[in-house]
């Protein structure tokens, strides 16, 4: 039996990764439909931060796992 081309690991990271791009829309949708800023500024967070917060936590989780080893 071959290899499975994607790790579940791989396949959790994606998911994270389009929940936070799902969520980051829903703020920028309710701000667009309602003229709230503060969902506005949410989007603007979620869009600028989040990506550089992600790497952090990846990195971490990375340097964290290859101690144990």
């Amino acid at each position: 039996m071959p290899q499975p081309r994607y790790t579940l690991t791989l396949i959790l990271f994606i998911t994270l990764i389009a929940c936070a791009a799902a969520a980051a829309t829903h703020y920028l949708v309710v701000g667009m439909w309602t003229g709230n800023r503060r969902s506005q500024l949410v989007f603007l967070l979620f869009s600028l931060a989040g990506p550089m917060l992600l790497m952090v936590i990846v990195s971490v989780a990375r340097s964290l796992l290859d101690r144990r080893r």
